[in-house]
């Protein structure tokens, strides 16, 4: 996929000065280097009130359909009387990219594109064209996905939604463009997916954990996930200019993910415009950072031309200075959990925050701001956990609030 970008761009009429967003898209012809400018007709204003999406998609399609033309000149241009369904997948993804995380787009085509693959090799099909794929076999590629194993167990019923909600778009855009005569994928339906009640760790698991991992080279990161209730992608993410120890607040400016292979990449666009927050530090979160910061010297001095400085801004770095990978702290967790004889995830984490936030008296919306959620439901359905104590606790409010006159145990 071609670079590109959309920015704002002046534009003079009539002695007026307008403000539009502009697509450039940067590429190279015969060695020489060019770059494409289109209006997309949308205001500055209208952009930052509602619709980037709409532009970046727009920006998404105007560098295909550059890149297509590109190809074609050269000799390169996909024969779309003779597309696969793999081809399929790879140009929609393309065809999206613009509108796309780097973690989706790479599920877009390895994860989601991998499970197609096996389906098609699993009927002897796997160069299957577009032309030969069927209704019947959408309707196949459902049932195989409902039935897919991962590490033994069948996958959930999200999962296959997850996959779906990228096949079953794909191949509406087939039907769009005219490589097929009928949206293959229409008539399939995603399984119904019922929500889990949302865990949490109770005070005693939560010692548990922490007396566990003491010693730890991931004491630091686990900890403050358990006083701050920061994305595992945020946390590992924390950078020194990020935290105010002197007014005790860490500022989340930025995410680390982890890609295929254990590549690590850092950016400053964070998942929804409310994840960009401030978060108070509680006296044992601002103990542990002042503890790190000791600690690197020390490191530093102890490791001296052995110690990486290449993440000298973050906080979350080991011995050896090299950054703490997100999926280690996903398997530290497990395993502490699995071993003392309880359930949970470094997700439990964050939902333990919340639900003692509750517990301590806050309301629902200072939670939400917290936890960085745009859509306060997500709060309530997916973070906060009602426990029997809590139960028994409203029950007895309303015991106390109908405090009727009784006459022999008859009110």
């Amino acid at each position: 996929m071609l670079n590109y970008r959309v920015k704002p761009k002046i534009t003079r009429r009539n002695g007026k000065e307008y403000g539009y967003m502009y697509i450039f898209v940067d590429y190279t012809e015969n060695g020489e280097r060019k770059q494409k400018q289109v209006n997309t007709g949308i205001s500055v204003v209208d952009y930052q009130r509602n619709r980037k999406k709409e532009a970046d998609a727009m920006a998404s399609k105007v560098a295909l359909d550059l890149e297509n033309e590109l190809n074609r000149r050269r000799g390169l241009h996909v024969d779309y009387d003779n597309l696969t369904v793999l081809q399929l997948l790879k140009l929609y993804a393309d065809y999206k990219r613009g509108s796309l995380s780097d973690t989706v787009y790479e599920q877009y085509t390895r994860t989601y594109t991998n499970k197609m693959q096996a389906f098609l090799d699993s009927i002897g099909q796997s160069n299957m064209k577009l032309a030969k794929f069927t209704e019947n076999h959408a309707r196949q590629f459902n049932d195989f996905l409902c039935k897919s194993t991962h590490h033994g167990k069948t996958i959930s019923a999200n999962t296959v939604k997850h996959v779906l909600c990228f096949i079953k778009p794909a191949f509406e855009y087939a039907f769009e463009e005219n490589y097929t005569s009928v949206d293959l994928f229409q008539r399939v339906k995603a399984p119904t997916v019922h929500l889990k009640q949302p865990t949490f760790f109770n005070k005693q698991q939560l010692q548990t954990i922490i007396t566990t991992i003491e010693n730890d080279k991931l004491a630091l990161p686990i900890k403050l996930d358990m006083f701050s209730g920061l994305r595992r992608s945020e946390l590992v993410g924390l950078k020194w200019s990020a935290v105010d120890l002197d007014n005790g607040m860490i500022h989340v400016e930025g995410k680390v993910l982890q890609f295929n292979k254990g590549e690590l990449r850092y950016y400053d666009v964070l998942k929804t415009q409310t994840s960009r927050r401030s978060v108070p530090l509680m006296p044992q979160a601002i103990e542990l950072l002042l503890h790190q910061k000791k600690q690197i010297e020390i490191n530093k001095a102890k490791a001296c031309k052995l110690y990486d400085n290449t993440y000298a801004e973050f906080v979350m770095v080991d011995p050896y200075g090299a950054l703490i990978k997100p999926n280690a702290l996903t398997r530290k967790v497990r395993k502490i959990c699995k071993d003392n004889g309880f359930k949970g995830t470094m997700k439990h984490l964050r939902s333990s925050y919340a639900t003692h936030l509750r517990k301590a008296g806050a309301d629902i919306k200072e939670i939400q701001v917290l936890l960085g959620h745009s859509n306060i439901n997500t709060t309530a359905r997916s973070y906060l956990c009602v426990d029997d104590d809590d139960k028994k606790a409203a029950v007895g409010r309303l015991a106390e609030h109908l405090d009727f006159v009784s006459n022999h145990g008859n009110v």
